[in-house]
């Protein structure tokens, strides 16, 4: 559990730091979500109740708005397209209760 939450430091730091997030593995994502919950938990909740389940790239996405990512910064650090972004942006906003 500790490894997995150094993990998660490492990868929410790589995010304060903008850098590019090309490289992760669902664990790594994991570890990111874990760490997030015990740093920011009432975004973690307030986003639960809102839209219920997300996956894990949707709780990704909101972790990088939430840290102030615009949305070039996010097709940027994910190397994807900002069509990829609104798309992905739509689905969460269609998960909403």
């Amino acid at each position: 559990m500790i490894n997995d939450l150094q993990k998660g430091r490492d990868f929410y730091y790589r995010i304060t730091e903008k850098e590019r997030l090309v490289s992760y593995t669902n664990d790594d994502l994991s570890a990111l979500i874990d760490f997030y919950k015990i740093l920011k938990g009432q975004d973690c909740d307030k986003w639960t109740e809102m839209y219920g389940q997300l996956t894990q790239r949707q709780q990704l996405f909101l972790i990088l708005e939430a840290e102030g990512y615009s949305d070039d910064d996010i097709a940027e650090a994910l190397c994807i397209t900002k069509t990829s972004v609104r798309s992905t942006r739509s689905r969460i906003k269609n998960k909403q209760k």
